[in-house]
């Protein structure tokens, strides 16, 4: 239907991208650990024949937080073999204890760029989960503080969304799929992440156009990547979408405004809990 109906084409952040893909779900959308952890080890495995340097996990674990050190690692070891792995934050924000308000694994690897979602309004969605403080340091299971940057993720408040590939079970929420294999609209962190890793996906263009030879057994370039990703990024300087405040413990939850001095609660220079450094 789409040809030759006068309108244009959609793409994503990095149109020009090749594709590899690990199916770790079923079709009725559940997972595990098991499945997921297979999926990026084969994804690693196969990094240097498929070329392989971004990776997308638009999943989490279950929990309040839910915590997989398994799946951690591996998103570490993948960093560490040369791949820039992008998570989603999570869309626990409005969970009724800051415990289950909190990232999930594998967004608590240190080493992936763990992403937020923001509405129209370049405000913080009020359903991205929150960030956490002490972060672990056991070998190989490092976690670090999250989420790291914010991405458009939609938002149900302001009937913003994201354009997906089609599911063909529905259109929109509640109506029955009016046509097979077109776009599907829908909100969450698992919405953003894939724009920050179209995001990553040029900056590696641009580098690789530069002559930048990738290196696939270290993390010297996709931690340069996750690097000059934060570093660019800007503070929304505003409170989450839902007019802030906090939630029903009485822990706050709007973004704080950093430039150069140091977040709370142990966070570093220029980072929060709630939009990490900011819109990417």
């Amino acid at each position: 239907p789409f040809v030759g109906d006068g309108f244009n084409k959609f793409s994503g952040a990095a149109p020009g991208c090749r594709w590899a893909g690990a199916k770790v779900f079923t079709h009725a959308g559940s997972g595990n650990t098991t499945t997921i952890s297979a999926g990026i080890d084969d994804l690693v495995a196969n990094r240097v024949a498929n070329n392989i340097k971004v990776m997308n996990l638009s999943l989490g674990t279950i929990g309040s937080p839910g915590l997989d050190t398994t799946e951690r690692q591996k998103v570490n070891t993948a960093v560490n073999n040369g791949i820039v792995v992008v998570v989603s934050a999570g869309n626990d924000g409005l969970g009724a204890t800051a415990a289950a308000r909190t990232v999930d694994d594998p967004g608590r690897a240190a080493m992936a760029l763990t992403v937020a979602a923001s509405d129209d309004n370049n405000q913080l969605t009020d359903y991205t989960s929150q960030g956490f403080t002490s972060p672990g340091s056991i070998s190989g299971q490092e976690e670090d503080y999250k989420p790291d940057v914010m991405a458009p993720g939609g938002s149900q408040n302001y009937y913003s969304c994201i354009l997906a590939a089609d599911s063909n079970s529905r259109d929109g929420a509640g109506f029955v799929d009016q046509q097979t294999n077109d776009y599907y609209n829908i909100q969450g962190t698992s919405m953003a992440a894939p724009f920050a890793a179209g995001c990553a996906a040029l900056l590696i263009d641009a580098l690789q156009q530069l002559g930048v030879a990738w290196d696939f057994t270290s993390s010297q370039h996709a931690r340069y990547v996750k690097m000059v990703l934060c570093a660019t990024s800007t503070e929304s300087n505003a409170n989450r979408e839902d007019g802030g405040g906090s939630r029903g413990d009485g822990i706050a939850v709007n973004p704080s405004l950093e430039r150069a001095s140091a977040g709370p609660n142990g966070f570093p220079v220029g980072k929060d809990q709630y939009e990490g450094y900011g819109m990417i």
